[in-house]
């Protein structure tokens, strides 16, 4: 038996209105540690406070679902129920007061975790790859150590050279992607028949002049900002250009966009200074010097998550952080051997760097080494986080996993196989709710594993 928990992500009139509903299965000793023995003979749904994981946050409002005992959670029972209770909160009425069997079906950009269980009066049921992956959701694989099994979940054509840069929607339902083809594209992470289909993008935004090298969703504003050079904000329902500001007077080395609800981004130039662009007028706020003195030009950058010091990452192996609010140097150390790749921020105040001396560090905002994470043999240029766990992608197309983010993290890896992905990755999305990976290449192909 399982127990599986439903988790409605709420809808937004700034982004597009394609509402995430997310599964998270697990164990039924672990599930219902905290619930009554016996259950209600009934589906019930009412605003009760949850005493468990087992609830759904719809506009604030807490809902728990508690089920029979005896109600079975697998093939047709559990897309009947997925289906009509995801259709109750897609129809934005009272669960309390709905009878399920005038429920409607919802609509065809239900995310995957939906359409993939839905099985009755006409909605596909799971087959191939997708099969496969929610066996193994079910079997408990959702929790521990991510293990990734090369399974091929969906294909998303159209770029015609490297991908460049990807950006995946915090409800996990929506993907950006910008390439050397000059264009960014909009895609739905629905499911489509078996694993071996390719999908085609919702949107196509073709007003870029260089190649992509950078795309955001910023959530404050809900437009898409995309850079080739100069700074493009467009509306993602519509692909209509909101501004553009050009940046013809300095190089630009790097781009980072403040942790949401921040409506920032941060333009890093050659000369190592960092000009903030406030997103909502589309327009420059302040700039300030990171670091004085000859450090190299800066190859990476990341504000932390609680968007208090951004870090900045030197061609020499230097790394720098300021305070954000008022530009002061707070630190700046020799991180690395050589140039840093990356920088991401997986808390409030510390940071992760790879670099092409092959090293993957923790640091805290007071410059100090937390963690080394051994394991790979080549260098990391594509980083991100699973829960505590560190994804990491090295030039040979390894894929890696650290358990932790502490000298004890255990550490797999994974040749990516060519009937999987051919050609080099350029760049990487982690899906950390339905524990999923896109990756990208040299070559415009876009794959969505498991």
């Amino acid at each position: 038996d399982q127990m599986m928990t439903l988790g409605m992500l709420g809808r937004s009139s700034q982004t597009p209105s394609v509402v995430g509903l997310s599964f998270k299965l697990s164990a039924v000793g672990e599930a219902l540690s905290d619930l009554e023995d016996d259950f209600d003979e009934s589906v019930s749904l009412s605003p009760t406070k949850p005493r468990t994981a087992t609830n759904m946050s719809v506009r604030n409002t807490q809902w728990m679902m508690s089920l029979d005992e005896d109600t079975a959670l697998v093939g047709g029972d559990l897309g009947e129920l997925a289906r009509e209770l995801g259709a109750s909160l897609l129809d934005n009425t009272d669960p309390s007061q709905s009878r399920l069997s005038d429920i409607r079906p919802p609509g065809e950009d239900a995310p995957p975790a939906f359409k993939g269980i839905a099985a009755m009066d006409g909605f596909r049921h799971l087959s191939g790859s997708w099969l496969e992956q929610w066996q193994s959701q079910l079997s408990g694989v959702r929790h521990g150590m991510f293990n990734f099994q090369h399974r091929k979940l969906q294909s998303f054509g159209g770029h015609s050279s490297a991908v460049r840069c990807l950006h995946v929607h915090p409800q996990e339902h929506l993907l950006l992607t910008g390439s050397r083809d000059k264009t960014v594209r909009l895609w739905s992470l629905a499911n489509h028949g078996d694993g071996t289909s390719a999908s085609s993008a919702r949107l196509v935004y073709a007003k870029h002049h260089k190649p992509v090298s950078f795309v955001q969703l910023i959530e404050r504003t809900g437009a898409v900002a995309s850079f080739d050079g100069s700074l493009h904000l467009w509306d993602p329902e519509t692909s209509h250009q909101l501004k553009q500001i050009e940046f013809n007077r300095v190089g630009v080395t790097s781009v980072a966009a403040l942790p949401p609800p921040y409506p920032q981004l941060v333009v890093a130039a050659t000369d190592g200074t960092l000009r903030f662009v406030d997103m909502r007028i589309g327009s420059l706020q302040h700039e300030f010097k990171m670091v004085p003195g000859p450090t190299g030009q800066v190859r990476a950058l990341a504000a932390d998550a609680g968007a208090s010091t951004i870090a900045a990452g030197f061609s020499t192996g230097y790394m720098a952080l300021a305070e954000l609010r008022t530009g002061t140097l707070l630190q700046a150390w020799r991180a690395h051997e050589s140039d840093i790749l990356q920088i991401k921020s997986p808390a409030e105040h510390h940071f992760v760097t790879s670099s092409t001396d092959q090293t993957l560090s923790l640091w805290n905002d007071s410059s100090n080494r937390l963690a080394s994470f051994r394991g790979h043999s080549d260098s990391v240029h594509c980083l991100g986080f699973m829960a505590e766990q560190i994804v990491s992608i090295t030039a040979n197309n390894r894929v890696g996993v650290h358990s932790s983010m502490d000298n004890q993290a255990l550490f797999r890896s994974w040749k990516l196989r060519p009937d999987i992905f051919r050609g080099a990755i350029s760049a990487l999305g982690v899906l950390p709710i339905n524990r999923l990976l896109i990756l990208a290449g040299e070559g415009g192909q876009v794959v969505l594993l498991g």
